[in-house]
């Protein structure tokens, strides 16, 4: 990818990202937490959950989807749960917690486990679901633009599910060779898997 090419790919994201954020802002909470549940229990549906003896989330805020019924079945289940923890620029690790009670603000105002947790090294990770602005049918995903997820998952083993709102969903994701897709995106309505 020439140096024209990055640019003109970083602007469309830029763009995607103001048009697909403006839109999500825009659900009500009630029509929010619907679709948070949704999204939650098809996750909690797929074979790569029921695999997987820890799973990998996160603590969304703002517009972003809410995990907290993943995370409490996931503890029924008696699976371990991890979170990341921001370490350096574009750089996060992962780190078990025993309930979203123990998570404390983070330097980015994101809730995170707390830097006493204990670290979960990549190769205990079973089953990753992590956040987006948007995705589209393909998995590629297109982050908040630091570029800790696309780091964090291309160093992995394990599979990744994005979770993306319909209303979020696009027809395609500006990609560069260092985007790293995920394997599944889980919507309200639907399960797309890269390989499928």
């Amino acid at each position: 990818m020439t140096g024209e090419e990055q640019a003109a790919c970083e602007a469309k994201k830029r763009s995607l990202r103001r048009t697909i954020r403006e839109r999500l802002r825009e659900i009500p909470p009630a029509e929010a937490e619907k679709s948070d549940a949704l999204i939650c229990k098809k996750l909690l549906q797929l074979p790569e959950y029921e695999r997987a003896g820890t799973v990998f989330g996160f603590a969304g805020t703002g517009w972003e989807i809410r995990l907290t019924a993943f995370f409490v079945q996931a503890l029924a289940d008696g699976k371990r749960i991890a979170l990341p923890r921001v370490i350096g620029p574009g750089q996060m690790e992962a780190r078990l917690v025993s309930g979203l009670a123990e998570l404390v603000p983070s330097a980015y105002g994101i809730p995170a486990p707390p830097e006493d947790a204990a670290l979960c090294a990549p190769e205990d990770i079973g089953f990753a679901v992590v956040p987006c602005v948007s995705c589209d049918r393909r998995c590629r995903r297109l982050g908040q633009g630091g570029g800790f997820y696309d780091r964090f998952l291309a160093a992995a083993g394990f599979p990744s599910a994005a979770v993306c709102r319909n209303a979020g969903m696009s027809e395609e994701i500006p990609a560069a060779p260092w985007d790293y897709p995920v394997d599944l995106v889980v919507t309200e309505s639907c399960v797309y898997r890269r390989n499928a």
